[in-house]
């Protein structure tokens, strides 16, 4: 069973609406209210260079799929020098303010699959039926790496402050979203997913 947000999300009429400048400022630029500090994301990132080492992955083209306030895609841009890093918002604001390209996770396409594309903290606004249809696009989207992380059940209940994050979200188990990754992505942890059609071979302890 899937929580349903407290109240009717703007997603279901305005996806632009909820993602405005007020909630920018709370959940990105408030250091009293903000979810997660800049700096984390340059770790994630120095995470993502490495685990790119490790498999010998190339990273070319980097898709940010919900690029929010760009703190992540400025880290990845600074890991990897050189690549083309492309920003996707539903948010007219972002879009505005930093220049992203006006999409969303489900119906943003491009006929080149991407080496490295991130999807962090965005499908959680997403009913049943629009989040399995992102999760697809993510996969044809994907030749590399994927960075996925959304808030799940467990998350909620056990793991963040409840005060920084954001409540009107669809709260599923971790489960539906490995079900669903798992038939494109070998999952190897830390919120790092590889692309089967990459052909990188695991070793069983490494695989998750």
């Amino acid at each position: 069973m899937v929580e349903k947000p407290a109240r009717q999300s703007a997603l279901a009429t305005d996806p632009s609406a909820k993602f405005d400048e007020s909630y920018f400022q709370r959940f990105y630029f408030s250091k009293r209210t903000r979810a997660v500090a800049p700096l984390e994301y340059l770790a994630r990132a120095r995470l993502l260079a490495a685990y790119a080492a490790l498999h010998d992955l190339k990273i070319k083209r980097i898709l940010d799929l919900g690029a929010g306030a760009g703190y992540f895609l400025r880290a990845l841009d600074a890991v990897f020098p050189g690549a083309r890093c492309v920003g996707v918002e539903v948010s007219d604001y972002a879009c505005s303010r930093y220049g992203w390209r006006k999409s969303s996770v489900t119906e943003f396409h491009d006929p080149r699959p991407y080496d490295l594309v991130v999807c962090h903290d965005v499908i959680q606004y997403l009913d049943n039926q629009e989040a399995a249809r992102a999760l697809q696009n993510i996969s044809s989207l994907c030749r590399g790496m994927l960075f996925f992380m959304a808030l799940t059940r467990e998350d909620w209940e056990q793991n963040c402050d409840q005060t920084r994050t954001d409540s009107a979200v669809y709260k599923r188990p971790a489960r539906w979203y490995r079900e669903r990754l798992k038939s494109d992505f070998q999952r190897v942890g830390s919120g790092v997913y590889l692309a089967r059609r990459a052909g990188i071979p695991l070793f069983a302890l490494d695989a998750d």
